[in-house]
């Protein structure tokens, strides 16, 4: 009996467990140094393949600057709904008919914020299940675990 069950323990640990990995595009927060009273801080994507919706969010200092906006980048198309209304925390949403694909590096959003004081400030995604997702073409959720190495 012994032989049995370790003969099966060996054939389930050897199975593949492809259901694990990665397919969602890495989300790439870009660094902006800047003198003025504004900055636009660029995210970037990497295996953006047939992507149709995404809802990302993220945290930043508030004393150093306040969050103004949210653009689509060049190439994505579709709509784009942001919150803005706690200080140091945005929520946005974008969406568009059918999956798109765009190359490596490519920026996908611009951040806009205004200085509301001296010094530096990170960009940290949030990821507490919904928060940070992306969906494919057939509006299926997107696999991103483990969530800190897919969003920088």
């Amino acid at each position: 009996m012994k032989k049995i069950i370790r003969y099966l323990c060996l054939i389930v640990c050897c199975l593949p467990s492809g259901g694990f990995a990665q397919n969602a595009p890495q989300s790439i927060a870009g660094k902006v140094v800047s003198l003025s009273t504004t900055a636009t801080v660029p995210v970037y994507a990497l295996d953006f393949i047939n992507i149709s919706s995404c809802d990302l969010k993220f945290s930043y200092d508030s004393t150093i600057a306040i969050a103004t906006g949210v653009a689509i980048g060049p190439g994505m198309g579709g709509m784009i709904s942001t919150n803005l209304s706690t200080p140091g925390e945005v929520n946005f949403g974008w969406f568009t008919s059918g999956g798109i694909n765009l190359p490596d590096s490519s920026v996908i959003f611009n951040l806009q914020f205004a200085k509301t004081g001296n010094g530096i400030s990170s960009i940290q995604w949030i990821d507490n299940g919904h928060s940070c997702e992306y969906n494919d073409g057939n509006s299926l959720p997107l696999n991103d675990s483990p969530a800190s190495d897919f969003y920088q």
